[in-house]
């Protein structure tokens, strides 16, 4: 859920009833890949509720994370034009808004403040897993248990927190505009 409240606390109303309008509400079935590997998604993927397993190594199933409804996938690929480093498969029936590639890169050329909220969401959410992984690294090795300006699990910024309210609020929004609940 974190990763979409970064997006819709940055995106506006307006950006939101946008992706509803262009996105389309896919069924995923347990071990149905959303995104392979070496692919480029043809999506950028809301995984509105179900439970996915990322993996980077699809035939021995190596597991690097797990994640749940209210998850942005794919969105690497997006940024950087590389195939996906990782895949990600179904581990329960799951339901996603996919944002066809094509069609979202005509509105980020196309309108700039869309273009600025949706990377400013996407850089929020790309400092948020380097610090995570600093973290995580950090533990690992057993140095420290929290790296210097890594906060803590599930602890959010001052600016975090005055827009997870109106995040949270976007998100009920798309979940009831796609009859979901």
């Amino acid at each position: 859920m974190k990763k979409l409240l970064y997006v819709f606390g940055i995106l506006s109303d307006a950006d939101i009833d946008w992706l509803l309008a262009v996105g389309q509400l896919q069924e995923f079935q347990s071990t149905e890949y959303l995104i392979r590997t070496g692919e480029f998604p043809a999506s950028l993927i809301l995984l509105i509720d179900g439970r996915c397993d990322i993996v980077v190594d699809a035939r021995s199933r190596i597991v690097i994370n797990h994640c749940g409804g209210g998850e942005l996938l794919g969105e690497l690929s997006f940024i950087d034009d590389l195939p996906a480093s990782a895949s990600v498969i179904a581990t329960e029936r799951s339901r996603a808004l996919c944002i066809d590639r094509e069609i979202l890169n005509q509105r980020l050329a196309t309108e700039r403040d869309f273009a600025a909220r949706f990377y400013h969401s996407i850089a929020y959410l790309m400092a948020d897993r380097v610090r995570a992984n600093m973290q995580r690294e950090s533990q690992a090795a057993g140095g420290i248990k929290n790296v210097a300006g890594t906060p803590d699990q599930g602890e959010m910024s001052l600016s975090q927190m005055d827009n997870s309210s109106m995040a949270a609020r976007r998100y009920e929004h798309l979940l009831s505009r796609l009859q979901v609940y």
